[in-house]
């Protein structure tokens, strides 16, 4: 504890010589402002970091007023049975809730442009295409984390989809997904862990067998927007219920994520936020695009993981 005190110390005393500096040098402070969130750049972001934009639409991300933050992660049990009237209440297992509490994770991206080429160019402001690109930026890497972060200290970053679900994993062992193996999935989400699962996310690669798998139902399923700025196909499970297919390109290996949403859980201290004004010995401008933010997923078995996907036709 001492020593991140006297870390948080040491950290704390070089900002506001950097804030003191700045002032001296220009007579103000560092400025901050929210990103202006575009429809421009509501779409790019739905095009490069499709996950991250669902989880948004569906309200995963939840306002915090700290750097520390609990996450209530529940355990696989059951609790219900039958009984007769007069019996007595059946022995059952307790649902138990364990607590994590994690620190946020910091993402930030610098800017700095020239006076020159902000100056002596008519045609095009460098600065604030800069701006929307480091939101871009952000929100790309917060996708990536998402899907397949490690969660080290190594890595700076949280645990992603990969990482975390464990209960429901299918290793498909280089072989094509086939819709008995995406079936069997969703069964056992729903029927054994009463998961209510909403999306597929993959990549370009396995959403090109899944092409062939959902072809002959192109013209029965109806394309159907999930709020991340355009429309996607569907995949009708069993029961009748149809999960978007959200192709995901910061996915990097052929896996399919089965997930529900509503068990994945944002916390963020700031949102993705512009600071202008930064100490600077340039002649140019130099500011950054930082948010706080970390995820847990708190019911991991209501969501699968069908993971080594390949080109092999399997057997039988």
């Amino acid at each position: 504890m001492d020593t991140q005190i006297t870390d948080f110390d040491s950290r704390l005393n070089k900002l506001e010589k950097a804030y003191a500096d700045n002032y001296a040098a220009t007579g103000k402070f560092p400025v901050s402002q929210q990103v202006e969130y575009t429809p421009e750049i509501k779409s790019k972001v739905g095009e490069m970091a499709p996950f991250y934009r669902f989880l948004e639409s569906k309200g995963c991300i939840q306002g915090t007023d700290s750097s520390y933050v609990g996450f209530y992660v529940e355990s696989n049990t059951n609790t219900a049975a039958f009984m007769d009237e007069l019996d007595e209440i059946p022995d059952h297992g307790p649902a138990t809730y364990t607590e994590v509490t994690k620190k946020m994770s910091t993402v930030a991206t610098g800017i700095e442009v020239s006076m020159m080429a902000q100056m002596g160019n008519n045609t095009l402001d460098y600065l604030s295409k800069q701006i929307e690109n480091g939101y871009v930026n952000i929100t790309n890497i917060l996708d990536k984390t998402l899907l397949e972060g490690l969660g080290t200290a190594a890595s700076k970053d949280f645990k992603g989809f990969a990482n975390e679900v464990t209960t429901n994993v299918k290793d498909n062992s280089t072989n094509k997904i086939t819709e008995n193996i995406i079936n069997d999935m969703i069964e056992d989400i729903v029927d054994d862990n009463k998961g209510t699962p909403d999306a597929i996310i993959t990549n370009y690669t396995v959403a090109r067998q899944l092409r062939d798998i959902i072809y002959d139902y192109y013209r029965f399923n109806d394309k159907v927007d999930v709020g991340i700025g355009f429309r996607v196909n569907t995949f009708e499970a069993e029961n009748g219920q149809q999960l978007p297919i959200i192709i995901d390109p910061n996915m990097t290996s052929n896996q399919m994520f089965i997930v529900d949403s509503s068990t994945i859980q944002l916390k963020q201290l700031m949102a993705p936020t512009l600071f202008t004004d930064l100490p600077t010995n340039i002649l140019g401008y130099r500011q950054a695009i930082a948010t706080f933010i970390t995820s847990q997923n708190i019911a991991e078995f209501q969501n699968g993981l069908i993971k080594n996907i390949g080109t092999t036709t399997p057997s039988g």
